[in-house]
Order: structure tokens, then sequence, then C-alpha cells
């Protein structure tokens, strides 16, 4: 919807010539558009695994599988069930890199400190667009004559706004590269041996249980397995919860990437710019706006989106045929 309404803004600017309270309304509308979102804006903390609980549970099930290991009248049995010892140091040691990731994930993965950058970013487009720049005071040097001849004040606003957008997005992408990289150093294989471990024990106690179930221990293996077995599955969601957090983050990298790729683009396409018209230079700024805009919808847990070189390809498509004019 929103590609819509500017592509449809985009057009009328192509035809008219933008007055000042006309242009106000176009960019207006991705401000409104932006700004409306924040009605429903709740951010929630991805969940990640509940080491706090699993040790104790942990170290209880080792204790109950060391007291029924002599109960076992098959020695092959014992010795199975002998080496099935529980990860509980391992899930004690993750506990410390468990707060660590939490305090990360908190402080690095609220999207509103972005989404506030971005926004003013608009807000100062929306007040003084780049085509309104003039120089203050005429160059005393030549060589500041020669910049002011060849590089006009439109152009160092387009400049500077792009790498002020591009530095918001560059700090986004590197906390989720941040978070990534914590978790699979200090989370992802750790948790994934304690989730094997685990559910090693749980189908060696089932095996154990069905072994006892003649014996007066039959209720305590049950018991045990049981146990077992809830713990196992509890991980192993926890463990997926973390994966999929893991991709997800991947994805808005990638997104991110892309993003500052387009922004690059229109940066390189404006160096062989001589001379633009307002609404060219407009056109700079509403791709600008449309690329925070995707990135903002992306940190909202929007993927789904038209991907951001739709919003470069129609900025190019629509500079083509101002040129063909």
């Amino acid at each position: 919807m929103l590609i819509q309404i500017t592509l449809f803004l985009t057009m009328s600017l192509s035809f008219f010539k933008p007055s000042g309270l006309f242009r106000e309304f176009a960019f207006q509308s991705l401000l409104d558009l932006f700004q409306s979102s924040d009605d429903l804006y709740d951010y929630t903390r991805p969940p990640i695994p509940r080491i706090h609980v699993w040790a104790p549970a942990l170290d209880g099930l080792q204790i109950n599988i060391t007291r029924l290991i002599p109960e076992l009248a098959n020695p092959g049995s014992q010795k199975l069930l002998q080496m099935s010892e529980m990860p509980v140091k391992d899930a004690y040691a993750l506990q410390e890199s468990n707060v660590r990731l939490r305090s990360s994930i908190s402080k690095d993965l609220d999207p509103a400190p972005t989404r506030s950058k971005i926004l003013g970013l608009f807000q100062v487009m929306e007040r003084k667009p780049a085509s309104h720049y003039v120089y203050d005071e005429r160059p005393i040097t030549i060589s500041g004559m020669i910049y002011h001849f060849f590089f006009p004040p439109w152009y160092d606003q387009l400049v500077l706004r792009a790498e002020d957008l591009s530095k918001t997005l560059r700090e986004a992408h590197a906390s989720r590269e941040g978070i990534s990289l914590q978790i699979q150093n200090d989370h992802k294989k750790k948790l994934d041996s304690i989730t094997n471990q685990v559910c090693r024990a749980s189908e060696l106690l089932q095996h154990s249980s069905y072994e006892a179930r003649r014996s007066s221990s039959s209720d305590s293996f049950l018991q045990a397995f049981a146990s077992a077995h809830l713990l196992c599955q509890e991980i192993r969601s926890d463990n997926q919860s973390l994966r999929d957090l893991l991709d997800k983050l991947r994805a808005e990298m990638e997104l991110i990437e892309e993003a500052l790729n387009q922004i690059q683009e229109t940066l390189q396409n404006l160096q062989w710019a001589n001379t633009l018209s307002d609404i060219e230079i407009d056109a700079y700024e509403r791709t600008y706006a449309l690329l925070g805009r995707k990135v903002a919808e992306m940190l909202d847990g929007n993927l789904d989106s038209p991907q951001v070189s739709h919003v470069y390809s129609s900025f190019i498509h629509e500079m083509e045929t101002k040129t063909a004019r």
C-alpha cells in the first residue's frame, strides 16, 4: 500500500510543478503512514532458553538416574544409563552467557531507537527539502568557488541525508550481527549438546522403565522417564526458538545490507548528476524515505513486505522517465 501511494504521488509530481504546499503534502503522507503504526507498536522481546530453570531440573534428574541404576537387572542397561550423565555443569556454565544474551536482546533488538532516528530524518526532510537549501556565504577561495560551482547546496544535503540514514542502518545491522555471533559462540553448540544428552537420557529411561515394569521400582522409573521426557521437549522447543531467532536476525541483516547497497547506488547516480530539477531532488529524498520505511517495517516484524530493491528500481525508472522528457 505504501509503495502504491508513493508511486501515485511521484507520478503526480512528474506532471505538475510542485508548489511548496503540494510537496509538503506528498512527503507528509509518508510521515503519516510511518507514524500510524506507532499506535499499534508493542515490542515483544524474543524468547530465549530458560537455562535458569533447566539447571536445577537436570541436577534432580541426575540424582534420580544415579539412584535407579542399581535397580536394573541387565548390566548392559546399567552401563548405558550410567553413561547418560546429565550436562548439569554445562547448563550452569551457560547461565552467565544467558544473562548476557538477555541484556543484549533487550537493549539491541528494540526497534524503537532506530525507528526514532529514521523518523527524525524524515521530519528534517519534510521541514526543509534539499531543493530549498542555499549556501549562506559566497566562497572567498578559488577552491571554494570551484566546489560551489560543481556541488550545489542540494547536493551536499542529499549526500548528508544519505549518510545519516546509512549510519542508522549500519548501527541496526551491527547490533544484530553482534547478537548472532553471541548466539553462535556462546549458546548454539552447548545448547545442541544439552538437548541431545537430555533427549538421549529420556529414551534410555523409557527403555529402562519397560525393563523394570515388574519390579518394585517401576513407578520410580516411570516418574524419572516422565521428568526427562518433559525436560527434553522443553529444551528442544526453546532451542528451536533460538534457531528461529538466529534465522530472523540473518534475514533482517540481509534486508539492511540490501537497503545500504541501494543507498550507495543512489549516491553513485547522484555523482553523475550535474543539475537536477526540484522534482528530481525530491525523488532522491522520497527514495531515502521509502528505504528507511522498509527497514522500519522489517524491525517491527514485517518481513513479507516488498523487497527494498523494488524501491530503487522505481527510483531509476522515475529518473529515466524525467531524463527522456
